[in-house]
C-alpha cells in the first residue's frame, strides 16, 4: 500500500495550487463575460465585416502600427479594393485597441474583451465612448472596429459591442507581438458603417 502522503495530496499543496490557479492575467473565462456575442473562435487571419449585401473582406494592405499622436492605441488594418484602376472605390477597416498606461512594456498577459462603443457622429476615430462589461479588463479603455471610405459622414451615434480576447505574447520596452480575436455586433464607427466585425490578426510592432 503506498503512503499517505502519495495518495492524498497535503492541504498546504492544495492551497498552493489553488493560489497558483487565481494569479493568472485577465482571462476570458474569469470572471465570466457579460456579452451577447456569440462566442468566435480563432479561424486564422481573417478581418471581415458584415453589410447588407454580406461579408467583405479587408486582406489588402494589412498593417499594424501604434496611432500617430496616441502612443498607446494599437490599431490593425485592412483595406478592400474591388479595382485597381477604379478610383474612390476601396473601403478600409481598423480595429483600434487603447491600452492603460501601465500596460505597455509590463511583460507577457492575456486580456477580456468585452463592452459597448458609441461613435460620435464625426469623422474622427478618437471621438468614442467605450463602457466595459462585466469581464472586461480594466488594462483596455477601448475597444473598437472602424470603417472609412468616400462615402458621406454619419449623421448619428453608432454603436457596437464588442467581445473577444488580446494576447500579448511579447511587450516588451522596444516591441508588442500577439493575437486579436474578437466579434463586434452593431454599427462600426466611421464611413460606410458596417453591421458588425469578425477579427482574428497576428501582429508584431516596434514602439
Amino acid at each position: 500500500m503506498p503512503p499517505r502522503s502519495a495518495r492524498r495530496p497535503s492541504a498546504l499543496l492544495l492551497a498552493s495550487l489553488l493560489s497558483l490557479a487565481a494569479c493568472g492575467d485577465d482571462a476570458v473565462s474569469d470572471p465570466p463575460l457579460d456579452s451577447s456575442i456569440e462566442h468566435y473562435e480563432d479561424s486564422g487571419e481573417t478581418f471581415r465585416v458584415t453589410y447588407d449585401e454580406g461579408w467583405m473582406a479587408f486582406d489588402q494592405h494589412r498593417s499594424a502600427e501604434f496611432e500617430s499622436g496616441a502612443p498607446r492605441t494599437l490599431r490593425l488594418c485592412g483595406l478592400n479594393d474591388p479595382s485597381s484602376v477604379v478610383a474612390d472605390d476601396e473601403t478600409s477597416a481598423c480595429v483600434s485597441v487603447r491600452f492603460d498606461k501601465e500596460v505597455l512594456g509590463a511583460g507577457p498577459m492575456t486580456l477580456a474583451v468585452a463592452g459597448d462603443a458609441i461613435a460620435a457622429p464625426t469623422d474622427s476615430f478618437r471621438d468614442i465612448t467605450f463602457t466595459p462589461r462585466k469581464g472586461h479588463s480594466p488594462k483596455l479603455q477601448a475597444v473598437f472596429v472602424a470603417t472609412g471610405c468616400y462615402g458621406t459622414v454619419p449623421k448619428e451615434a453608432l454603436t457596437q459591442e464588442v467581445a473577444g480576447q488580446l494576447v500579448l505574447e511579447e511587450n516588451s520596452d522596444t516591441r508588442v507581438r500577439g493575437r486579436l480575436v474578437l466579434r463586434s455586433v452593431g454599427k462600426t464607427a466611421g464611413r460606410c458603417s458596417g453591421d458588425g466585425a469578425e477579427v482574428a490578426l497576428s501582429f508584431d510592432v516596434a514602439r
